[in-house]
């Protein structure tokens, strides 16, 4: 599979150039080409981003609301959309830092076409009121893309976001922002809520656990939706405030039994099966949520542990069932598999019930 960064080759930003050069005599395409083709296959996706950023503002030599207004127009073209976008978000976030309404106006234009939830973040820290004023102002905007923006531009963990601290510090205000959207007609934008949420879990977990058990007492099935995806971290950590949001008790009796792998011994490739039986010993039917954790070596000879959905059962007093599970070992370019002895725990409703191990050779 080609590399996802190379969306941005020479074809891409040359349909980018040949709307600008239309819009403005003085734009040389093959300077603003040079500069951002420099030593591309070399660059990483953000790198190749900053890198036609900064031929752009080498070839618009207007001021900064001339510049943006030559942007918006070759957007509103019709012709550029998707991930092509995203130098402008950048040259709006690295140039227009001065002009609030300009650049905002700008960065909801490239929300429409793709997304500007990274260009907005840096407006917080100088304009904390009036951005969220603006954002809020778009919570019942006609566009899907509009209202997820609201939620997308200010998580506080965002992926390939610039971190803010007044995001970070201000979690119930981001979650007053956002409430209304949890209920919205778009799962695009639901799906953005339940990430942020599940952001501001990790950063408080009392604060995130007892919103989302107020969510939770709502009817909707798209509301249960996004508490449950909001949950996973904290489900997966086995908090207790949230497995019983989710109808799984920390009380629950049941144990495992039969235990086993198919293979103690496997190399990078294979894969293995784990199975087991559970079984309710308790006086009344208990729902289970069975997570598996893999403890994979690290080079500096620790470990670092991973929770793996199994599976979520209900099972009425002293039923069993019987589970197998496949865990494949293949190369991944998320993980390198270091050799040595990986530790399998089988955790139940947060608590870990029993454990085996295999090795990984070289």
């Amino acid at each position: 599979m080609e590399p996802f960064k190379n969306i941005y080759n020479r074809k891409s930003i040359k349909s980018l150039s040949a709307e600008l050069v239309k819009l403005s005599k003085g734009f040389n395409e093959k300077e603003f080409l040079d500069i951002s083709c420099r030593n591309l296959d070399e660059l990483e996706m953000k790198q190749r981003v900053e890198q036609i950023s900064m031929a752009l503002e080498s070839q618009l030599k207007g001021s900064y609301k001339q510049n943006v207004k030559l942007l918006c127009k070759s957007i509103n073209s019709g012709k550029l959309s998707g991930f092509i976008l995203w130098p402008y978000s950048v040259y709006i976030e690295k140039n227009g830092i001065n002009d609030f309404k300009t650049s905002m106006d700008a960065l909801s234009l490239i929300t429409k076409k793709w997304t500007a939830e990274f260009g907005v973040r840096v407006f917080f820290d100088k304009y904390p009121k009036e951005t969220y004023d603006y954002l809020s102002d778009l919570k019942k905007a006609d566009c899907e893309h509009l209202r997820r923006w609201v939620s997308e531009g200010t998580r506080p963990n965002l992926p390939w976001g610039k971190n803010i601290s007044h995001l970070s510090n201000n979690l119930p205000k981001n979650i007053k922002l956002i409430s209304s959207l949890r209920n919205d007609n778009s799962e695009y934008v639901r799906k953005s809520v339940a990430n942020h949420m599940n952001d501001i879990g990790w950063l408080n977990e009392k604060l995130v656990t007892k919103t989302l058990k107020q969510w939770n007492k709502e009817s909707s099935k798209e509301v249960k939706w996004v508490v449950k995806h909001a949950l996973r971290n904290l489900l997966k950590n086995g908090n207790k405030d949230a497995l019983e949001i989710m109808g799984y008790s920390p009380k629950f009796k049941s144990v495992i039994k039969k235990l086993r792998l198919s293979k103690k011994m496997i190399k990078e490739g294979d894969s293995i099966d784990l199975e087991f039986d559970i079984k309710n010993i308790d006086t009344k039917k208990t729902n289970l949520m069975i997570d598996y954790i893999i403890h994979y070596p690290k080079a500096n000879g620790t470990t670092s542990a991973k929770v793996f959905k199994c599976k979520n059962i209900a099972l009425d007093k002293n039923d069993f069932i019987s589970i197998k599970k496949k865990i494949n070992f293949k190369v991944v370019t998320t993980r390198r598999h270091y050799p040595g002895v990986h530790k399998v725990e089988l955790q139940v409703n947060g608590k870990v019930l029993a454990e085996t191990k295999f090795t990984l050779k070289k």
